[in-house]
């Protein structure tokens, strides 16, 4: 593997990278990643695969890789993300998806012969460097797909979300650590709270 320095960082990335996997700066930027033009300052390409992550249900990703731990808990009332409790116990970075942040997920099911997940939060630096975060709800789920949905930073009192690389990478993935905390409150009278330390992200 070939690497580069980042130049925000000076971190080691692979040079086929689209962003650096230590500070989730654009690797091509800014004036296109491989050969995508920016329109008003942001990456068209780069939009369009976080647009694109967003329709891949969780519990059919990254189930078969090494997770880290996950300790704490989801608690949703109400609409829009229905009532429900989770303990997810596993996470896995989103390096394997070419995002830098990570997946907090549940526990491993097997359904129809598949295995995967259902539920979780998928914590996400968007190109604008601005944390983003993915709820997906383990009500409604049709199979391992399940209804996911952004979760929107303006109803929320508490958005305290962070993820960073640590020193060890495994098979040239960095490990991850870092939380999540989050209080929000929606006009549909439903709320979300998280509060989720998580380690070992690979």
């Amino acid at each position: 593997m070939t690497l580069v320095a980042c130049r925000s960082c000076d971190a080691r990335i692979d040079v086929n990278a689209k962003f650096c996997s230590e500070c989730g700066e654009q690797r091509f930027g800014p004036a296109a990643i491989d050969g995508v033009p920016v329109q008003n300052g942001k990456n068209v390409g780069a939009i369009l695969l976080v647009v694109a992550l967003v329709g891949i249900p969780v519990g059919l990703m990254l189930f078969g890789l090494a997770t880290g731990g996950a300790k704490g808990e989801i608690r949703s009332r109400g609409e829009p993300f229905g009532t429900y409790v989770q303990k997810p116990p596993a996470c896995h970075s989103g390096e394997h998806e070419s995002f830098f942040g990570v997946w907090v997920a549940p526990e491993i099911k097997t359904i129809g012969g598949r295995e995967g997940f259902q539920g979780g939060l998928k914590l996400l630096k968007n190109p604008l460097g601005e944390w983003t975060v993915y709820v997906e709800s383990p009500i409604g789920c049709q199979g391992l797909k399940c209804p996911i949905r952004e979760l929107e930073k303006k109803y929320c009192k508490v958005w305290d979300v962070e993820v960073h690389n640590t020193s060890t990478s495994v098979n040239d993935i960095w490990v991850r650590e870092g939380h999540a905390k989050l209080d929000c409150s929606f006009p549909e009278g439903g709320s979300l709270t998280a509060n989720l330390t998580f380690d070992g992200c690979t």
